[in-house]
């Protein structure tokens, strides 16, 4: 089996990056023959990605990336290419490059969107039918919540789509979380801009005045010019490796993003066993089935309050506690998911 993985490598660390980093990991633990085509972001978004976007840093990096792209399937020979996808606004046309440059060297194309696709796509007529175009001429659709896997289903129904989860590289399961008497300290962590809820956090930690949110992030610039409480923390970027201490030192997990694929920053703290609180949007519902967190509509702070109230039940935060991490250790450790995607390369 040799696989041509089109997706990005850090810098800068994002979700997708470091999804690549363990991919190949795992690939080369296991002996199989991959190489890579790095289609990160490149010039001033590399060092901070809110940037604002460069037209001719966008032309230089879709030409490279076609370019290696065109010179890996000449030279490397590969069975498979896999292409991830955000579907941006730009990327989507460099990602469909990719695509239609593939599909000459008659090799098996998985495309795969790592978002909420419709979301992305919103309603623009040229980027729906660049994204049918380009579905229409893979072997398989990869999404990472089943919203996606409905929508591409409707948009090509001649193609074959499955849903897959992204995965997290632990083998073993972390110790029980301790589980306090009451809410004290309830973290978010991400990108801290308005499209994940921060407006919202921060109405919520105005009613609950006695209780420290605490967020770790990048923080935009709209972020950095608006009041927030005081019993706000914004921490700025954490390093990766401090993450898991940060959550497991909070009660809660407070998710309330507008929009989402399938979101790391919500599969760590399953592992760390927090009680979550998230947003009914992207795969967030796939991941906690009513059952290792409360779920609330997005753009609404009211429900997060509820929802905060509901939460402070110790008994209720013990139980999501230990779903959540059985759910993480049974389904999302990447030896697990990476064989599931081995299966399905094999079978088209």
């Amino acid at each position: 089996m040799k696989i041509l993985l089109v997706s990005p490598l850090p810098p800068p660390e994002g979700g997708i990056a470091i999804w690549t980093t363990q991919y190949l990991n795992y690939c080369k633990k296991n002996n199989i023959d991959v190489s890579i085509v790095n289609i990160a972001v490149t010039g001033k978004r590399s060092k901070k990605i809110n940037d604002k976007r460069s037209v001719t840093d966008e032309i230089k990096r879709t030409l490279s990336i076609v370019s290696d792209l065109k010179k890996k399937l000449k030279s490397f020979r590969p069975e498979y290419v896999h292409i991830n996808s955000a579907c941006a606004k730009f990327g989507l046309i460099r990602d469909a490059a990719c695509v239609f440059l593939a599909k000459r060297f008659n090799v098996k194309i998985i495309l795969h969107f790592r978002c909420t696709v419709q979301d992305k796509l919103g309603d623009g007529k040229l980027r729906n039918n660049l994204f049918r175009k380009m579905v229409s001429k893979a072997d398989l659709v990869l999404t990472l919540n089943t919203l996606s896997e409905k929508f591409v289903k409707n948009s090509v129904n001649s193609v074959q789509v499955v849903t897959v989860p992204n995965f997290i590289g632990v083998t073993e399961k972390l110790d029980t979380f301790n589980i306090s008497d009451s809410v004290k300290n309830v973290i978010y962590v991400g990108h801290v801009q308005f499209d994940k809820g921060v407006r919202e956090i921060f109405k919520t930690a105005e009613a609950f005045p006695s209780k420290h949110f605490i967020l770790a992030g990048p923080v935009s610039k709209e972020v950095e010019n608006l009041k927030h409480p005081e019993n706000v923390e914004l921490l700025g970027r954490v390093e990766h490796c401090k993450v898991l201490n940060l959550m497991r030192s909070s009660d809660v997990f407070l998710f309330p993003s507008y929009t989402e694929g399938f979101s790391n920053a919500l599969v760590e703290a399953m592992l760390c066993g927090l009680p979550i609180i998230a947003s009914e949007v992207g795969a967030n519902a796939d991941m906690l089935e009513n059952k290792g967190g409360y779920l609330v509509p997005a753009e609404n702070y009211k429900e997060i309050i509820t929802a905060v109230n509901m939460i402070e039940d110790k008994s209720i935060r013990q139980n999501m506690s230990l779903w959540n991490q059985k759910k993480v250790f049974d389904k999302y450790r990447v030896d697990i998911v990476m064989e599931q995607l081995l299966s399905i390369y094999s079978q088209i």
